[in-house]
Parts: C-alpha cells; structure tokens; sequence
C-alpha cells in the first residue's frame, strides 16, 4: 500500500501511511496497512506490492460519529486474493470495548482487482455500528467478474443506487512494484527520483492516474468531494470518482493497459495530456524563437499530433523484432548515443504572412505555398553551432540565413504555427536577394495522423517529420521528454516501414535498418547515476523510442540548439549501441 498526497500533507502523509518507520526519518518501506483515526478521510490511493500481506486496505476500528472514506483509489497489481486476508475495500470492526461506531459512508471512491480475482469485498458487523450505513457513487472492477459479496456486510456495492462496474482504464498494472526505499548513499529513490513530491507523483501517475476515456471521469458526486485532489490540485466542477482529478497536472509519465487505449491505436499518456489540456496557450503576437522563454510558455500547450499517432505510441510492451540484434551491430554495438543541437525553430502567430518559398530540389514531392515563414527563420544549428567557434561569432542570423559560410548542409528550417497547430519544415532553405528558396518543403497538420503520400520525402529522408522528435529546454527543464525521437545512422536498407513513406539508400542488406525503424533502450537499463536531463531523454527512450529518420553519424538524436542546455554528451556516451533494441508493433 502506497500513501501519496500534496506537498501540503507530506508530513501528515508519511505520519499516516508509514507509520512504522516515520523515526527513521527516510521512507525506507512501505506500511502494511491503514487505519482510519479521522471523521473524513479522501484523495487517498491504495497500491498492494506482490510481496505484502495485509489484512485490508482501509480499517475502521475506533469510535467515531461519523466515518467517510471518500475519493480514494484502491487498486492491486497481482491477485488480490492471495494478498488481502480479510477483505479487498474495507474491515470495518470495533476493538476492546469501544462504543459502537456513527455513521459511515463510502462515497465516490474507485476499486478496482485487474485480475478477476477480487475476494470479499469488505468484512463488517452490523452490531459494531450504531449509525447508518452508507454506500454510493463508486466504481467497481473485477475484470469483468462478479463483485464477491457476503450478506450481513454492511457495505454492498449492489446497495449502492449510482454504482459503475466498469474497467476504470488505471495505468498498466506491473507486478514488478517499485518501491519508495530512499537510498541515502545515493540521495535518490530507486526510480532515479530524489525528491519525496517528485516519487509521490510517480506513484499518482503509475497506479491512480486516470486514462484518457475512464468512466470514472465527471461521474463523482459533487457533493461529497474535497477541494482538491491526492496532488492538491483543484477539483473540477464535474470531478473524477477516485483520488486523482484527470485534468491535474503530472510532470511524470504513465503507462496505459491495452483496454486504455484509443481505437485508432496506444494512446498517449493521460499526463502529458493533461498536462496540454491544463496549460492555457498565451497569444503568439509575433514570431518566436525556440529558444526563449515565450516558447517554453507556448509549447507547454501545444498538443502536437493526436494521442494515438506513432510519435506519441507507448512502446514499453511491444515485442523485439526478431532481427534486433543484427540491425543493433550494423549500426554499431560498442558505438555511444550522442546528440546534435541541431533543430531550432520559430513559432509564429496565426495570421503571420504568407511567402512563397522557391522549391529547387525536390517539388515533385514538396507541398504547395505559400508559407508562413517570418524573417528571423532559423537555420539548422542556429545559434549554438555558430558561437561555438570563435571564428563565427560575427556571423548574424541573416548572415547564417544567407548562407555567408557557403555550407554544404542539410541547412533544415522549421516553422511552428501554435494556434492552428500545423507544421512546415523545409531542407536546404536558403534567403536569397529576391526571397526564400528550399530543395523541398513539407507541411503537417498536428491535428491528424495523415502521413506524406507512400514514397514521398520531407525534409528528413524517411518522409517523417523532424519538430515532434526534437528535445527541447522546455521538456528538460519539467524533466519529461514524453514523445519518439529521432535518430541517424550511417547505413540503411532501400526499404521503410510506417510512420516512414521514403527511403534513401541502395542496400538491400536484412542486417540494416529501414528508414522508419524504431529502435527503444532496453528496459532494465539502469537510469541512477544520470542527471535529471538526461534522466528524461533515456526515459523517453524506454517509453517511446527512436525513429530512423536520416543517413548521419551513429546512434545521433536530435536537440534544440538551445543555449540554455548544457553540455549532455559525456553522459550520452555511456549509453552504448548494445543497450538498444528493435521493436515492432504487437499483432
């Protein structure tokens, strides 16, 4: 059983749900069990390890006029058979010689066993109670089963007038618990975070976080809610059965279980939408460079791609392909992950004037203009590339745009439309005396999954785009990088897979990559002893991975030319070529 709260109630917290252990001042454990020593209790979640055993979650033992466990979330990774004694929800029994207990009332909390396999619902006696007995408006789940119930209990759910038996769609539940033991060697816990508000989040979003389309959304009674969530966040005015409120913020990332997913494929996570949901886009008035703090404001809201398009799939459960191992040693085992702060990018307003962009390259496979592309566009590299040499620092921006240096690069140019949310990403772009030109240009809606038509490049040689796959100082700094990335290699196959529609080689070798591939770190890839920053790039990569996306160096992803990023590549290096995998999508 895991205990979480808002930063308001951590000391509370701790006191309550680790009992045991709280002189030990660390969180070293878990408690066994709960007992409920208040008039109200709520906003609570419940999460039984495998290796546990207790009685029941929520006990009722004392005198008190009146009892309401409310809001609360109780949910078991294995069995909950093998695990609770008593009863899965509640033992409601008064000790000693205590007075027979008020009222009590179980009300818009959510219980749910994955596993089918749920025993008595909960264990009271009616003569322990002086009160009245009330149960109503909570979810119930027993995969699909019946909710196993005793006459005589005082709490049925078949008494429950508003009851919901519906699969609640919690994240993914994963015997494999990690436990909140801090490790004060370290100074972290053993998920790689180091702060007790940071691991309380992780346990929120892991067991109690809600999946997009739950019926326990908006069907909570208003009446009997808190002010606010586990989290402390405010409660809607059509709140959520169960502890946490859907629309509340999480800087953590969850997993989602295949009944949680959206018909058109893997859902994205319930937090990073909730995150964009939350988050109020302020005006773009005029163009914005990546790389201010305007931008960070903007991107927070900006929902890029609908939840179930590759880019935003979770791919933690999907199998290894069974070429893995030799697509991993053409590109190159004992080869480092390594990094290019390479793809900036300007948002723009909506109504931004429309150019036209001469197509010199490719137009057979460019989308038409005109485009919205401002003045202060940036060129691929811009500014980190160009000031990190001191023979450039001179150089302007229109000096770049112009291509001053006469580089023989790819020279991509990315624009950003917020508000209409489209995308428009050019290769080779160049300014020249008499406007733009650029060897091909792509547009994307980000509010569809609609790829580029089958054999069409973009500006990246897989036809895929490149802003969605780009780290930003925005995602860094809130340490979640929740979407795929993007990586080069130096040989590919002729051929590729979607979301790719290009290829852009001549080898037919099975051993190398297609352009599309998707490549993720391995799962017991061991995260402690990396910086929050790169913490977040190598979740990301576990959780979504990485697309084959160019001909380049290496094992090369790709991140904002941001100078508010630091230096990532010494710890980037310990990642080798070996700890990565192949997957391909479940049949």
């Amino acid at each position: 059983m895991s205990g979480v709260m808002a930063d308001r109630t951590i000391s509370a917290t701790v006191r309550k749900l680790f009992r045991p252990l709280e002189s030990h001042g660390l969180i070293t454990s878990v408690s066994p069990a709960f007992s409920i020593r208040t008039d109200r209790d709520d906003s609570q979640v419940w999460k039984k390890a495998p290796s546990e055993f207790i009685p029941t979650p929520i006990g009722v033992r004392q005198f008190r006029p009146s009892i309401v466990p409310a809001c609360s979330t109780v949910y078991f990774c294995v069995p909950s058979v093998i695990l609770c004694t008593w009863a899965f929800a509640a033992v409601c029994l008064r000790i000693d010689q205590n007075p027979p207990m008020g009222d009590l009332a179980f009300v818009n909390n959510l219980f749910s066993d994955p596993t089918g396999l749920m025993p008595r619902f909960t264990m009271s006696n009616p003569q322990h109670f002086a009160g009245k007995p009330v149960i109503q408006n909570n979810l119930y789940w027993n995969a699909g089963q019946a909710i196993p119930q005793q006459a005589g209990d005082l709490l049925l759910p078949d008494q429950d007038p508003a009851r919901c038996i519906a699969d609640p769609r919690l994240p993914k539940f994963d015997p494999a618990v990690t436990l909140p033991r801090f490790d004060p060697v370290k100074g972290e816990f053993p998920s790689g975070e180091r702060t007790i508000r940071k691991e309380f989040e992780r346990l929120v979003a892991r067991y109690a976080a809600l999946c997009e389309g739950s019926p326990a959304m908006h069907k909570a009674d208003p009446g009997n809610m808190p002010e606010d969530d586990i989290l402390g966040h405010p409660r809607s005015a059509r709140p959520d059965i169960g502890c946490f409120e859907h629309g509340s913020s999480l800087s953590i990332s969850l997993s989602c279980s295949a009944a949680s997913m959206a018909p058109g494929g893997p859902a994205g996570e319930p937090a990073r939408l909730a995150r964009v949901h939350g988050a109020k886009m302020p005006p773009v008035a005029h163009p914005v460079l990546f790389n201010r703090p305007e931008a960070d404001s903007i991107l927070a809201a900006l929902e890029v791609f609908p939840a179930d398009n590759p880019w935003n799939q979770l791919v933690t459960d999907w199998p290894v392909h069974p070429n893995s191992k030799a697509m991993v040693a053409s590109v190159g085992e004992d080869k480092p992950l390594r990094y290019n702060a390479d793809m900036g990018f300007v948002l723009v307003p909506p109504e931004q004037k429309r150019v036209e962009v001469k197509i010199v390259g490719y137009p057979g496979e460019s989308d038409p203009g005109p485009f919205p592309v401002p003045d202060n566009t940036p060129i691929e590299g811009w500014p980190v590339a160009y000031r990190g040499d001191v023979k450039w620092h001179s150089l302007s921006l229109d000096d770049v745009q112009r291509n001053k240096l006469n580089e023989d690069a790819d020279r991509h140019a990315i624009v950003v439309d917020p508000a209409n949310r489209m995308l428009y990403e050019f290769y080779h772009a160049r300014k020249t005396a008499t406007g733009w030109e650029a060897a091909q240009a792509s547009t994307f809606d980000l509010k569809s999954n609609a790829l580029r038509p089958t054999g069409w490049t973009s500006s990246d040689a897989a036809g895929l785009p490149i802003f969605p796959a780009v780290v930003r100082y925005d995602e860094l700094k809130r340490g979640v990088v929740d979407h795929a990335l993007r990586v080069t290699v130096r040989r590919s196959r002729r051929e590729f897979v979607a979301p790719a529609t290009h290829y852009a080689s001549r080898h037919t070798d099975p051993s190398l990559p297609r352009m599309g591939e998707r490549f993720r770190l391995r799962q017991n890839f061991d995260l402690s002893g990396f910086s929050p920053e790169v913490r977040a790039i190598l979740t990301a990569l576990k959780r979504y991975g990485m697309f084959v996306a160019d001909n380049g160096i290496e094992w090369a992803i790709s991140v904002a030319p941001d100078e508010r990023i630091r230096a990532l590549h010494e710890e980037l290096r310990r990642v080798k070529g070996a700890d990565f995998e192949v997957v391909t999508p479940p049949p």
